[in-house]
């Protein structure tokens, strides 16, 4: 595999920032944890060097709690090799349910950290899920693709 799913995993930071910018973060899917999550899915043996780059990206990149977030990113890498472990996790629908776990690790690390939580945060935080898990095909897509070749 060599360096490619770290470039991926790089550029998906890129574009996670560089969208961001327009969408606000409730609507943005996680690129990052999209990135993380299925580069490692395609790599026999599931290693954790994706979620550990793109967890120190994210540190970087933070404004508050930046080891914590890190840290997040880095258990859910270590989330998605435990259930690689267990089940096929080769299927879309899989990946799916492997991503929303995910996705929802990340998201309860950052709403402990915030101000009280309310139903409007929750349901906010609930629309950053799906909007993440629909992005799964593409991005998914674009993962294999750039690794196959």
């Amino acid at each position: 595999m060599g360096i490619r799913p770290y470039l991926i995993v790089g550029f998906s930071v890129l574009a996670h920032v560089v969208l961001g910018r327009w969408v606000s973060p409730w609507l943005m899917p996680d690129l990052t944890l999209l990135s993380v999550l299925l580069t490692m899915l395609q790599i026999p043996g599931h290693p954790l060097g994706p979620a550990l780059l793109g967890g120190v990206l994210a540190m970087f990149l933070a404004v508050h709690h930046s080891v914590l977030i890190g840290l997040a990113y880095l258990g859910a890498g270590w989330v998605v090799k435990w259930l690689a472990a267990w089940w096929d996790v080769t299927g879309v629908s899989m990946q799916r349910m492997a991503v929303g776990v995910a996705e929802g690790l990340l998201l309860t690390v950052l709403l402990m950290l915030s101000a009280p939580v309310t139903g409007g945060l929750l349901l906010l935080g609930g629309l950053r899920v799906a909007v993440t898990i629909l992005c799964l095909p593409l991005v998914r897509a674009a993962v294999v693709r750039v690794l196959s070749t």
